[in-house]
Formats: structure tokens, C-alpha cells, sequence
């Protein structure tokens, strides 16, 4: 799982859903998939926040 989130960080934030919404427009995903997909990023996008203040909290801890 958590190579799978590192590799979903490793995107532009912008780049997924950017990809998704021509998908849905050509009909390759329905809307259900649009819909999961932008609540992945979302996801991800508080995960990586969350990871991020814990490191810098626990840099400010060991100081």
C-alpha cells in the first residue's frame, strides 16, 4: 500500500485528474470512476499533507 501511495505522490497533483477528465469525456471511465478517482486525490493529498506535518513535527522534537 505504501508504495502505491508514493508512487500516486510521485504525480503532479494536477496531473491525474487533468488525465481522468478526457477519459470520462471519450467514455474510457464512466462517471463513478471520475467520481473515485478525484476522491483518490483527494485522499492522497491529505495523507501527504498528514506525512508531511509529522515530519516536521518530529524534526522540531529532536531539536
Amino acid at each position: 500500500m505504501s508504495n502505491n501511495i508514493e508512487t500516486f505522490e510521485n504525480l503532479e497533483s494536477r496531473e491525474v485528474p487533468d488525465q481522468l477528465i478526457p477519459a470520462r469525456d471519450e467514455t474510457i471511465i464512466s462517471t463513478e470512476m471520475l467520481a473515485e478517482g478525484r476522491e483518490m486525490v483527494h485522499a492522497v493529498n491529505l495523507l501527504t499533507g498528514c506525512r508531511n506535518y509529522l515530519k516536521r513535527a518530529s524534526k522540531t522534537d529532536n531539536e
